[in-house]
């Protein structure tokens, strides 16, 4: 079959676009909460109130609690510093590979994955606020995810497997 040069350029597009929709199918299914260039700077510094705990073992933490898309596209960013037993909790209605990374971040932090039985299944700890635009992504879906000051999950003895209690 010999094809003319407008047949060969609308295949062309065709093929472009089957393309790039089968990635953005394929993106769908690893979410990762990476806001458009430059969506973070309408964005205010404030945490929602703390209206929650964390425990395992002898720690409890207090945790503000970000539930809405804008709660969870800022994060943490532009903030300067976070409380020494404070934390950052994000809830999503279904388990994933929910990636985040640091833009705008100016203290580094580490990022805790929480299935839907409160047991840690991913930690990336002391992750620097220069990582950016890296993303970072669990092995294993999560529910929940919390940011806490880099080191912390660590120094409390938390990893892998440990189970967390949440009172709210």
């Amino acid at each position: 079959m010999n094809w003319n040069s407008t047949q060969r350029g609308v295949l062309l597009i065709v093929l472009a676009a089957l393309v790039i929709g089968a990635f953005f199918a394929l993106s769908q299914s690893r979410v990762t909460i990476v806001p458009n260039e430059g969506e973070l700077t309408h964005l205010t510094n404030t945490l929602p109130a703390p209206s929650a705990t964390i425990s395992a073992a002898s720690t409890t933490i207090i945790v503000s609690i970000a539930e809405t898309k804008e709660e969870h596209t800022r994060g943490l960013s532009g903030r300067e510093n976070l409380d020494a037993s404070t934390g950052l909790l994000f809830i999503f209605d279904q388990p994933d590979r929910y990636g985040f990374w640091m833009p705008d971040m100016y203290f580094p932090i580490d990022i805790i994955w929480i299935d839907a039985d409160w047991r840690i299944v991913d930690i990336a700890e002391s992750v620097p606020p220069d990582s950016y635009p890296k993303v970072f992504t669990p092995t294993t879906p999560a529910l929940y995810v919390l940011e806490v000051n880099a080191g912390k999950a660590s120094t409390w003895g938390w990893k892998i497997g440990t189970p967390l209690v949440f009172n709210r």
